[in-house]
């Protein structure tokens, strides 16, 4: 007898064990379909052994194969993709940062990405704006050095206009001390969340921790 595969468990009430006995179930049928389905696997009498305990005729199977077996959709969410903005000149604070960020990784909650990430021959600008334009959760890592650069301060007017859009979610990271003042995302919450740089904590491990933890709270808003 052929029984169609469903979420076993949403629709009825199943033990443990009786859900992993129709589940060995179905697949033992999957495989006498698909054995049958090979010329010569089997012989006429035991094809015919067979047929007569399906359910449903075998040409009738054959038709409705897609729909018998279509497994059922993942429901672990895909990792949210993440942009880092940042002055060359901080390259040392994004790659500590990108160690803390590991954990994350690791559970595969992020995709992180920058521009070291270019692969060579790759057409720079092009790449660039293909992740921008992706990135569900773009860092901004300010500094001094980020503000006079022409071309993060670019980057930075395009990513304010997707968090203003609501396609993307813009988090400045404060890396050092900076004027800021009448900044175009001095509206917006910061990480560190007490607004001190992150230089100037004592513990720098302590201040990417409380980094790190924004972006998962962020990760999780986006998750629900």
């Amino acid at each position: 007898m052929m029984i169609e595969l469903r979420n076993i468990g949403h629709d009825w009430q199943f033990s443990e064990q009786q859900k992993q006995q129709l589940q060995r179930y179905y697949d033992a049928n999957h495989f006498l379909v698909k054995l049958m389905q090979i010329e010569g696997a089997v012989s006429e009498d035991v094809r015919a052994e067979i047929e007569d305990t399906l359910l449903l005729p075998w040409d009738e199977l054959q038709r409705r194969q897609p729909d018998v077996y279509r497994q059922p959709q993942s429901t672990s969410p895909s990792p949210v993709r993440v942009f880092i903005a940042y002055s060359h000149e901080d390259e040392d604070l994004r790659e500590e940062l990108d160690r803390h960020l590991a954990n994350l990784k690791r559970q595969d909650k992020i995709q992180a990405w920058h521009r070291g990430a270019i692969e060579a021959g790759a057409e720079w600008d092009a790449a660039i704006k293909q992740q921008l334009e992706t990135a569900q959760i773009i860092l901004l890592l300010i500094s001094a050095h980020f503000i006079a650069s022409n071309d993060c301060y670019d980057l930075l007017q395009q990513a304010l206009q997707r968090h203003s859009a609501g396609t993307a979610r813009v988090i400045p990271v404060i890396l050092k001390p900076t004027d800021l003042r009448g900044s175009p995302f001095s509206h917006l919450s910061s990480l560190p969340t007490d607004g001190r740089p992150i230089t100037l904590w004592h513990n720098r491990d302590e201040a990417f921790l409380n980094v790190v933890d924004g972006i998962r709270g962020a990760i999780e808003s986006l998750e629900r």
